[in-house]
C-alpha cells in the first residue's frame, strides 16, 4: 500500500508546484519605453473625421463595432489593430486607402479591447469566429467579392492565423504589417520593453491545458507597459486565451503552410520589436506565397504612421 501513499503524495506536490505557477509564477511590468506602445506616433492623428461605428452581429449575440471608409475602388480592406489597441490606431492608413481609392477600408475593435470582457476570450478560436462574421456580414452587402486582410503586429500574426484556418480562403489576398510570429521566433526581439508574458503561470496553463482543464484560462498571462494616461483607451492585460487566440497557431510554421491565399510581410529595418533580417528565413521561406517587402528607416509604429509606408501598401494593395 506505500505506493498508492507515494503517489498521493506526489499528486499532491504535483498540485501544489502548479497551484504556486499560477498565483506567483508572474514578473512585474516595466516602465513605458520611448518609441514603443500603442500610441506612439499616434498622438498626432486627427480623430475628428472618424466614420461612425456600425456593428456587425456576432454569432453569440454580441454586436462587432466597426468603421467602414467608403471608395469608388473594387477592393475591401478589413484592418487588424495591433496589441492593446484599437481600430481608431489604423484611422491614418485607412482613410488614405481610400481617399486614393484604392480600397474602401473597414476598421474594427477586436473583442476584448473597448467591448467584451476586457483582454479576455470565451474560447481561444473566438477571433477567428468574429472576423468570419465580419465578412459574412460585408458579403451580405455586396463588399466582399475582393476582400484582403490586413494586420498590424499582434493584428499581423492574428492575420496569418486566420489565413491559415478553415475561414482563410473567405480573403482573396492578405497583407502582414510587422507581424507578430511567436515568443519562439528569432523574429522577436526579447525585452523589448512593451510585452511582458507571465512565464510561471503559462507553464502551469499549458500543463494544465494538456491535460484538458481549461478552467484556468481566464487569468492574465500577458500584460503591457502602457502609460496611466493611455490605459483608459486601451487593454493593458490578456488572458491565456487572448494571449494565444491574438497570435499565429503555437506551431505558426505549419500554420503558414496552411495558407492558400497571396500575400505580402512588410516591415521597416528599424523596428524595435522584430527583427527584420530574421523573417525570410523564419517565415518567408515556410510560405507558399508570400512575398517579403523591406522599407528602409522605418521603425515600427511608422507602418500605420508615415505616408513613406502609405504608399508602399497602397501600391501593394493595388498590385495583390
Amino acid at each position: 500500500m506505500i505506493w498508492v501513499w507515494l503517489l498521493a503524495g506526489a499528486v499532491l506536490v504535483f498540485l501544489a508546484v502548479l497551484a504556486a505557477l499560477l498565483v506567483f509564477g508572474t514578473v512585474e511590468v516595466g516602465p513605458p519605453r520611448e518609441g514603443l506602445g500603442v500610441d506612439t506616433g499616434l498622438e498626432n492623428l486627427d480623430y475628428s473625421d472618424l466614420p461612425e461605428v456600425q456593428v456587425c452581429p456576432a454569432r453569440d449575440g454580441q454586436q462587432i463595432p466597426y468603421r467602414l471608409y467608403p471608395a469608388e475602388a473594387e477592393k475591401t480592406v478589413i484592418l487588424i489593430h495591433g496589441s492593446s489597441s484599437r481600430g481608431r490606431s489604423l484611422h491614418g492608413l485607412a482613410e488614405h486607402l481610400a481617399e486614393a481609392e484604392i480600397a474602401r477600408c473597414v476598421t474594427l475593435d477586436m473583442r476584448g479591447h473597448g467591448w467584451g470582457r476586457p483582454g479576455d476570450l470565451d474560447d481561444i478560436d473566438q477571433l477567428e469566429h468574429d472576423l468570419a462574421d465580419l465578412i459574412e456580414h460585408l458579403a451580405r452587402q455586396n463588399l466582399a467579392k475582393r476582400l484582403i486582410v490586413l494586420g498590424f503586429s499582434s493584428g499581423g500574426g492574428f492575420a496569418l492565423r486566420f489565413a491559415g484556418s478553415r475561414y482563410g480562403e473567405e480573403a482573396s489576398a492578405y497583407v502582414f504589417l510587422a507581424p507578430f510570429i511567436g515568443a519562439d521566433s528569432p523574429t522577436l526581439r526579447p525585452d523589448n520593453g512593451w510585452a511582458y508574458p507571465q512565464p510561471g503561470r503559462i507553464l502551469a496553463l499549458r500543463i494544465l491545458n494538456a491535460l484538458r482543464i481549461t478552467g484556468f484560462n481566464r487569468l492574465v498571462a500577458l500584460r503591457f507597459a502602457i502609460a496611466e494616461e493611455d490605459r483608459s483607451v486601451t487593454t493593458p492585460n490578456y488572458s491565456y486565451r487572448m494571449m494565444l487566440g491574438f497570435a499565429p497557431k503555437p506551431d505558426y510554421r505549419a500554420n503558414l503552410k496552411r495558407i492558400a491565399r497571396p500575400g505580402v510581410l512588410i516591415i521597416g529595418s528599424e523596428d524595435q520589436d522584430f527583427r527584420a533580417e530574421a523573417y525570410p528565413d523564419d517565415v518567408i521561406a515556410h510560405a507558399r506565397d508570400l512575398r517579403f517587402r523591406l522599407l528602409d528607416g522605418l521603425a515600427h509604429m511608422d507602418l500605420i504612421t508615415k505616408d513613406q509606408a502609405f504608399r508602399v501598401i497602397g501600391e501593394e494593395i493595388r498590385a495583390i
